[in-house]
C-alpha cells in the first residue's frame, strides 16, 4: 500500500512554472506502454501560454508542506466555456486523489464564471484518461454536437500530431464536480 500523501491545492507561483514543464513530461512517461507512445515526445505546454494563465489566475498546483508540487492543473476557456487545458500528477503519485482534488479547484473556478459546465479533451482509449474522466461525471460530447470552438480545438490536435480517431471531448456538469464533502486538501 502507498504512503499516506498530504497535500494542499493552491495557486501556481511564477518562479514553478518552469518545474510545471518538467513535471508534465514526467506524466506523459505514462504514454510509453499506452496505445500513444507517440505522445510521450510530444512537447510540453506552451510557456508562454503557461506563463499568461498562471497570471490570469488558472493554474493550480497540489503542493506538500514542504512545497514539493505532487501534481498541477490549467484552466482556462475554450470558446464560451471553462476548458480543463491540462492536468498532470508526478507518476510516483498516482492514484491518491490529488488529480481529482486538482479538478475540483478547476471546476470551483468554473463555477465563479457563472457557466453551468467544464469541458476538456482527452484521449479515449486510455485508462487515466476519459475513463477516469466518466468517473468524475464528464461525458463524452457527441462528434455532431461540437461547438465551433471545440471543433477548432480538434483541428489544432490533429496539426500538433495527436491521433485524432482516439481524442474526444468531454463535458460535467459543474454541480456533478463541486460538491460537499469532496475535500480541497486530502490526506491520502
Amino acid at each position: 500500500m502507498s504512503p499516506v500523501t498530504r497535500f494542499s491545492i493552491r495557486l501556481a507561483r511564477a518562479n514553478e512554472l518552469l518545474g510545471l514543464g518538467a513535471l508534465e513530461l514526467r506524466a506523459a512517461e505514462r504514454f510509453a506502454h499506452s496505445v500513444h507512445p507517440y505522445a510521450c515526445a510530444l512537447p510540453a505546454f506552451d510557456r508562454d501560454e503557461l506563463a499568461e494563465l498562471q497570471r490570469a489566475g488558472t493554474v493550480w498546483v497540489a503542493a506538500e508542506d514542504d512545497d514539493r508540487l505532487l501534481g498541477f492543473a490549467i484552466g482556462g476557456w475554450l470558446g464560451d466555456d471553462p476548458y480543463l487545458h491540462e492536468l498532470d500528477v508526478e507518476p510516483d503519485h498516482a492514484r491518491r486523489g490529488i488529480g481529482r482534488a486538482l479538478i475540483r479547484r478547476v471546476a470551483e473556478w468554473a463555477r465563479t464564471t457563472e457557466r453551468a459546465s467544464l469541458v476538456l479533451s482527452t484521449f479515449s482509449d486510455v485508462p487515466w484518461n476519459a475513463p477516469y474522466y466518466r468517473r468524475l461525471g464528464f461525458e463524452i460530447v457527441p462528434l455532431e454536437a461540437y461547438t465551433p470552438a471545440e471543433r477548432a480545438l480538434r483541428a489544432r490536435e490533429a496539426a500538433g500530431g495527436l491521433r485524432i480517431d482516439s481524442r474526444v471531448i468531454m463535458r460535467a456538469p459543474l454541480d456533478r464536480l463541486v460538491e460537499d464533502g469532496y475535500p480541497q486538501d486530502h490526506p491520502g
